[in-house]
């Protein structure tokens, strides 16, 4: 409920209101029943292990009010409905080819609107994708800001298991950069993996997922979407990588912050396209 409606519904209450008061009917004894409960918007999605949006999805409302009511996700995997939400709301989610999943709505804060998210896992076995791999990151050719000695980056990288109780082995995984100057907590990223569909989010919160330090008053920093298929007997998966590749040059040797436009910088380039690309290859 918004600060304007607990307002409306708290004067209401109190039996505030407009005119001459001496016109006005006498109040009525106050009533023992509890305040009306305002109706919000749940916004849900459902989305595969492979990071991709679920259509058609079946939601059926388990508990609460709405019991027993059900929708479709749609062509981005959202479904939405509106309600009363004085508790979590569990749903059951349901498709063919999906091993069926049960959720519960969250808010992000208290009083704030509900939401849900949820994961189906296909019937269908993750891909095995473990393992050693060199990965090569190479910028858009439009990022002509960055210097062209950096646009193209490789690493020793290896692919291993992130745990996660409700999932099945090889359907949550981290990668982590190995041998590279890259800074701590600045050198890994998670993969998911649906069937033989590959997910990558090299995000740390909101911030670059992937920072190397170039030199020591130089970095290179990485965030970004992306997403591919293989098959079983693929030894490269290669992605199409949407985000931001980001380069900075300091004018002497400090603590990279995340944020080179608040530092002492002497070049800056930030480069946003859909088309970095992003490489592995089995060692």
């Amino acid at each position: 409920m918004s600060r304007l409606s607990r307002t409306i519904v708290l004067l209401a209450f109190l039996g505030f209101g407009c005119g001459d008061s001496r016109n006005r009917t006498p109040p009525l004894a106050p009533s023992t029943s509890a305040p009306a409960v305002s109706q919000q918007s749940l916004i849900g999605y459902v989305a595969d292990t492979g990071f991709r949006a679920v259509t058609g999805a079946r939601v059926e409302v388990l508990d609460g009010p709405q019991a027993g009511l059900s929708m479709v996700s749609d062509a981005v995997g959202q479904f939405t409905y509106t309600g009363t939400f004085t508790s979590p709301v569990s749903f059951r989610v349901s498709k063919d080819g999906y091993i069926s999943a049960t959720e519960t709505s969250r808010v992000s804060a208290p009083g704030g609107r509900p939401w849900a998210y949820v994961r189906l896992e296909t019937v269908a076995a993750p891909a095995d994708i473990a393992g050693d791999y060199t990965m090569t990151v190479i910028a858009d050719s439009v990022c002509t800001g960055i210097p062209e000695e950096w646009r193209t980056r490789t690493y020793a990288a290896t692919i291993g298991p992130r745990s996660d109780p409700l999932l099945r082995p090889n359907t949550l995984l981290t990668l982590t950069v190995v041998g590279a100057p890259l800074l701590p907590n600045r050198d890994n990223f998670q993969i998911g993996v649906s069937a033989n569909d590959i997910g990558f989010t090299i995000y740390q919160g909101e911030d670059f997922g992937l920072v190397e330090q170039l030199t020591p008053t130089t970095f290179l920093a990485v965030q970004g979407f992306g997403l591919a298929s293989i098959d079983g007997s693929a030894k490269t998966i290669t992605a199409m990588l949407n985000g931001v590749i980001d380069y900075c040059a300091l004018k002497s040797e400090s603590v990279w912050n995340y944020n080179c436009t608040t530092g002492p910088a002497i070049a800056h380039a930030s480069c946003e396209s859909k088309n970095h690309r992003l490489t592995l290859r089995r060692r």
